[in-house]
């Protein structure tokens, strides 16, 4: 399994956005899963599959209108907070996290780790090109 952009860790930008009136509105029926588990029992999670875990760092996106971001971040969710110990592998591509949804990249990425298991790393495959 791959996942994207997405805030394992609990969501600042969501956090924020839940103080503003339609925001609170907006994500009534949302459960949160920050505070069920915190970061020291992340390395409890267990899955049937292995989880490759895709970050994006281009700071461009609707999350930084609701304050600044740790960097690095995609513009909506810093990569800490998609980061967490039971994942195969990671890593972080130069991508907002709108692009995210249309990245070519992204999907050779996505394609090689359910291939392998890992993903394509600068420096450990010479084919991974630029990310």
């Amino acid at each position: 399994m791959v996942i994207a952009g997405s805030p394992v860790a609990g969501s600042m930008a969501a956090r924020r956005f839940a103080h503003w009136r339609y925001g609170r509105w907006m994500i009534a029926g949302a459960k949160p899963v920050q505070g069920q588990i915190d970061e020291k029992h992340w390395h409890c999670f267990s899955s049937p599959f292995e989880v490759g875990v895709i970050a994006g760092s281009r700071p461009i996106g609707l999350g930084r209108l609701f304050g600044p971001l740790p960097e690095p971040n995609d513009g909506t969710v810093p990569v800490a907070e998609t980061r967490f110990a039971a994942a195969r592998d990671s890593i972080t591509l130069k991508l907002s996290h709108t692009e995210m949804l249309i990245s070519n990249r992204l999907i050779e990425q996505a394609l090689g780790f359910f291939a392998t298991g890992s993903f394509a790393h600068p420096g450990r495959n010479p084919l991974a090109g630029e990310q």
